[in-house]
């Protein structure tokens, strides 16, 4: 079985190495992105088996991420997570299921490291 690829886009670096840290822990090879901006060209060079995406970041909304994954029938699987609103995450799970993204998984901050563990494992 190959190494699998978590890519996790969070603009908050703490949060970012915590989700890094947990799915090491996994045995699965991490990058993270804190500049949302660079996202498109990141992804398509990392080629993700799992995206952990913040949804409210300051230059590139994670909303926008959703819809870019949808215009490019992107086959990663997605967790979102948010400290905000938990609307926007549903929101955004709802687009991205309808639209073919496949299981959406959705976290709220603060997160748990037991939730995060199975949301990283049911996610490959």
């Amino acid at each position: 079985m190959s190494e699998k690829t978590v890519l996790i886009v969070d603009d908050n670096e703490e949060f970012a190495e915590f989700v890094r840290d947990a799915a090491e822990q996994l045995s699965y090879r991490s990058v993270i992105l804190t500049d949302s901006r660079q996202f498109s060209t990141l992804f398509e060079r990392v080629k993700p088996d799992i995206l952990v995406l913040d949804i409210v970041m300051p230059n590139v909304e994670g909303t926008e991420i959703v819809q870019w994954l949808i215009n490019q029938e992107a086959r990663a699987r997605v967790i979102l997570v948010s400290g905000s609103n938990p609307l926007y995450s549903r929101i955004a799970k709802t687009l991205g299921e309808a639209r073919g993204l496949g299981p959406v998984t959705v976290l709220q901050k603060p997160v748990r490291l037991e939730a995060l563990r199975d949301a990283l494992s049911a996610a490959v």
